[in-house]
């Protein structure tokens, strides 16, 4: 049986090093941030932020949601990884 996240607090935010450029990892509502409406994270190369998408567990969402997020952290690193190398305009 897998854990369950349960928890009111969110995680505090955090810094990731990608290609010696600085990103914060910041967690927010969708009421916080009109972006996290349609999607789950996304990846701001103009501010060098990495945006999550803050899930309260509801009983309709995923059993392990800290499982989740780190997936949706993982994959927006991917995309400031490829902006930073350069690849993001080259890659099709």
């Amino acid at each position: 049986m897998s854990s369950v996240y349960i928890t009111k607090e969110r995680p505090r935010d955090l810094q990731v090093n990608i290609l010696g450029t600085t990103y914060d990892i910041l967690f927010k509502t969708p009421e916080e941030d009109v972006h996290l409406v349609e999607c789950d994270g996304y990846c701001d190369n103009s501010t060098h932020q990495l945006v999550i998408k803050w899930f309260e567990w509801d009983g309709m969402n995923y059993n392990d949601m800290l499982a989740y997020s780190a997936k949706v952290i993982r994959h927006e690193i991917v995309h400031a990884f490829l902006y930073q190398s350069g690849l993001d305009t080259c890659a099709s």
